[in-house]
């Protein structure tokens, strides 16, 4: 054996390249190589779910388990030493999913077994991510303390608000140092409320924080975190106030914010609390009541924060509403030069009330976008495929883009955009690897996918990222076929691209072998001239 196999680090990363995945591999190498025994040991229980504890009763002897029905019962004495090979490698789980699937009675007799008989209270002293579901009975609440590792940093519950009540105590009782928490499920009754903001309050080390309601006195309390660096709730509480904020002291290391499913009101004023952090990303979406004032009034408050530090911005409807995007409300955003991924929703029945020369104007503000999506589910638009052109010489990293367009009529490619063959192209999109194009319509597939690679180079996606329905569905039908063929084309017209780059690489070395050539030349001819000079001076 190689000595370099000695060192850990050295054989977990090799044991690392084999991948999860292959299970077979690593129990080959768990079984045949002590040098690769324990790394591979280490990679095989890595992820638990329920099946892991199915293996884990293969610990113990055949002879002192056997099954009644769904009921799992000690047929023979159960010896210390057992249970630890058990938690020998019960220890090596680092992340446990425990899913709805998980509450067979087969599972919960399962753990109820190894709870009884675990010298520890914790199964799995190393875990350090665990993510919970449970169903709305709360059956298996008692297995959760068993999951409790005090290494414990990321938890994840997914469970109706009586049955999340349940557990926070328990959660609290650990003093676990949780930096990421993410809590999913309806809270409507103020007692779950309330016992949601004590729990919040009890968490001193959490970095990333989802919760599904926020009010304003948990926004006041979180203002003076030391630690929190992004929020994420489902809802705001109608009564939002953040009346008793200091601003002065307030969001000292918060970077992200997400708000979802609130009222227009609600968000107006969560942006004014928020003025004084240096947010990179937000992500905001109004529930179906705004109005296009609203919306208007909104995004004109959220342009005047955040101008220096905001990378990431988001805006979406929630639910059937009818205001529209106006071209003073879209500018708006370009004031945030530094933004790579900018995304907005528009309501069903909107488009945006603006056209290609707007998209000109913002890209060139935005230049280092990333990702753009104008979402709509309107098939009428103001943009056509010559909005494009913008992002290809505006936008020279976007690598995202989505856009419904009408492509009925194909424009010709720029100047900067034209043939390879004449040696004039001075402007290239190298980044662009996806567009979605909605719900677009276009008449000739080929010339749209020759406009499209003539862009952007290395375009190698071409999808719609949702599912029409209602009248139009035969239209759509077709048009789906359309680009379906324009995606088709895309690497032919790439491959045909690439042989026109080949040419003109060629002619360009050919030319200037024939300029060198030349030149050595007249170096040479200039040089017999001199030479011939020479002699003829020393003749005389």
């Amino acid at each position: 054996m190689h000595r370099c196999l000695q060192v850990a680090e050295v054989s977990l990363e090799i044991v690392s390249q084999v991948g999860e995945a292959d299970e077979k591999t690593l129990a080959i190498l768990a079984r045949s190589c002590r040098a690769f025994s324990e790394p591979a040991l280490d990679v095989l229980w890595r992820h638990g779910t329920p099946v892991t504890i199915v293996h884990l009763l293969r610990c113990l002897p055949a002879e002192a388990l056997v099954w009644h029905g769904n009921d799992l019962r000690l047929a023979g004495p159960l010896l210390r030493a057992d249970m630890e090979r058990l938690q020998r490698y019960a220890n090596r789980i680092r992340h446990y999913v425990h899913g709805p699937w998980s509450m067979s009675p087969r599972y919960r007799s399962s753990v109820s077994l190894i709870a009884m008989f675990l010298p520890r209270e914790v199964l799995c002293s190393r875990l350090q991510s665990l993510t919970w579901y449970s169903d709305d009975d709360g059956t298996g609440g008692a297995a959760f303390r068993l999951f409790l590792s005090p290494r414990l940093n990321n938890l994840f519950l997914f469970a109706p608000s009586h049955v999340s009540t349940t557990l926070f105590p328990l959660i609290q009782r650990h003093n676990l140092p949780l930096a990421t928490v993410r809590i999913n499920g309806e809270n409507d009754e103020t007692a779950s409320c309330t016992a949601l903001a004590e729990f919040v309050r009890s968490l001193d080390r959490v970095k990333n924080l989802s919760i599904p309601t926020l009010d304003g006195d948990l926004l006041v309390y979180l203002s003076t975190h030391e630690r929190v660096t992004s929020i994420t709730t489902w809802s705001l509480l109608p009564d939002f106030s953040v009346a008793t904020l200091d601003k002065h002291n307030a969001f000292a290391h918060l970077t992200s914010f997400q708000a979802t499913q609130a009222d227009i009101v609600a968000l107006l004023r969560l942006v004014q609390a928020l003025s004084i952090a240096e947010l990179s990303s937000v992500c905001f979406s109004a529930t179906d009541s705004a109005t296009t004032a609203q919306v208007a009034t909104f995004l004109q408050e959220v342009s005047r924060h955040w101008n220096t530090t905001l990378t990431s911005f988001s805006f979406s409807e929630y639910g059937e509403s009818a205001w529209v995007l106006h071209r003073d409300s879209f500018l708006c955003l370009g004031l945030f030069p530094l933004l790579t991924k900018l995304e907005l929703t528009l309501p069903s029945i909107s488009a945006a009330q603006f056209g290609d020369d707007t998209l000109e104007i913002l890209t060139f503000k935005c230049r280092w976008l990333q990702h753009f999506a104008l979402n709509q589910y309107a098939a009428e638009t103001n943009f056509t495929l010559g909005c494009l052109t913008s992002f290809a010489r505006n936008c020279p990293v976007l690598a995202f883009l989505e856009i419904t367009v009408d492509g009925t009529a194909v424009p010709d490619l720029p100047a900067e955009f034209g043939s390879e063959l004449d040696g004039r192209r001075a402007h290239w999109q190298w980044f662009l690897l996806e567009f979605a194009f909605g719900c677009s319509k276009i008449t000739d597939p080929f010339a749209v996918a020759a406009f499209l690679t003539g862009l952007f180079p290395r375009l190698t996606g071409v999808f719609k990222t949702w599912e029409d329905g209602g009248d139009e569905e035969y239209d759509i039908g077709d048009q789906e076929k359309q680009w379906r063929e324009v995606r088709a084309l895309i690497p032919r017209l790439k491959k045909i691209r690439e042989q026109e780059r080949g040419w003109t690489r060629a002619e360009a070395q050919e030319i200037e072998r024939q300029l060198l050539d030349e030149e050595r030349m007249d170096v040479y001819e200039l040089e017999e001239g001199v030479r011939g000079i020479w002699v003829k001076g020393k003749e005389q």
